[in-house]
Formats: C-alpha cells, sequence, structure tokens
C-alpha cells in the first residue's frame, strides 16, 4: 500500500490495489472525485473464507498510507 500510495499518478487512478496472495487478501482503495485512489483510506478484503466456499469475504477499513516524501512535489 505504501509503494502504491508513492507512485500514483494524479487524476488518473480510480482505483488502487495490492493482492497478497499468499495471505489471501486484496487491499482496496477507491477514488472519489479527483482525488487519487491511492491517498485515500484503505479496504482490506479477507478472500480466504471465500474461495474456501465457507462464507463471503470480510471486510474492514484501513487508514491512508501517506505519501512517501521523495514523491511529494512541494517539499
Amino acid at each position: 500500500r505504501r509503494v502504491v500510495s508513492a507512485s500514483y499518478m494524479p487524476l488518473l487512478n480510480a482505483q488502487a490495489m495490492v493482492l497478497d496472495h499468499r495471505q489471501r487478501r486484496l487491499d482496496l482503495a477507491l477514488a472519489r472525485g479527483l482525488q487519487p485512489a491511492a491517498l485515500r483510506g484503505w479496504l482490506r478484503i479477507e478472500l480466504g473464507p471465500l474461495l474456501d466456499a465457507r462464507g463471503p469475504a470480510s471486510i474492514r477499513p484501513l487508514p491512508a498510507e501517506p505519501p512517501m516524501r521523495h514523491y511529494l512535489r512541494d517539499r
């Protein structure tokens, strides 16, 4: 999430996602308006139960990741 939040393209990314296949989870951010998705809060979606046909995926909110300093334009 931190790398994706550091390398977004202004006004272009409608969504950002990080798939962790070992943990069977997806971290997903969705854009609202002109703010890049990667700078908004994230959702962690636990895919294990869904993939194992044990039940629905669980979803919990995660905080936004601050951009890494070297990607900031106005330092």
